[in-house]
Parts: C-alpha cells; structure tokens; sequence
C-alpha cells in the first residue's frame, strides 16, 4: 500500500497522464540496480502467468466437468474445453479495454 501511495505522488507530480499499472516496475527502475528490477519483473511475470494457468485449467475443468458431465472422462473433450478457453481468453485480451484493472472489474463482475 505505501508503494502504491508513493508512486501517485512520485510519477502524477511529473506526468498527470501516468497509468497506475505501470507504477511497481518503473518505480523499481527508478529506485533499484537492474538485478533487482529483473527479480521484481519475473515475480510479475510468474504471478500473472500461475494465475492465469489457474483460471484456464479451473475454467476448461467447469466446462467438462460440471456443464457438460458426460465428456467428464473424455481426455480429447477436456483438450478441446482447455483450447476454447484460451480462445476466448485470448480474443478478450486482444479485442477488450486496455486497461488490466478495467478486464479485471469486468472478470469479477459477471
């Protein structure tokens, strides 16, 4: 939290423009040596990713699972569910708003 306030002040004093989503990495360049700006990029990274893996598997999982419990035992049909997703997921990341916190509101909204 004391990050998040920190950058509003450090980065809105100079740009009034600047996107929140960007505070934790330029903040790192700003303050840090570039070893420490790596580290802190691939937790980023790997959070985001196992998070997103997450969602992916427990989402194709529903769908062969609970929607549609006859293929429940059906290795092809839960490849199938897992590459539908990843469609969609893909098309919303490319074709949604831009804004990460935006496609999370929306997430948690439906």
């Amino acid at each position: 939290m004391i990050v998040g306030l920190y950058t509003r002040v450090y980065f809105k004093r100079a740009d009034p423009q600047f996107d929140g989503e960007l505070a934790l990495p330029l903040l790192a360049q700003a303050h840090l040596a570039p070893l420490w700006v790596g580290l802190i990029l691939a937790a980023l990274f790997a959070a985001s990713m196992s998070t997103a893996d997450s969602q992916v598997l427990a989402s194709s999982a529903s769908l062969t699972q609970d929607i549609q419990p006859r293929y429940r035992t059906n290795y092809w049909a839960s490849k199938v569910a897992t590459l539908g997703v990843i469609v969609c997921a893909m098309l919303i990341a490319l074709y949604g708003p831009k804004s990460v916190f935006v496609l999370a509101t929306l997430a948690w909204g439906l």
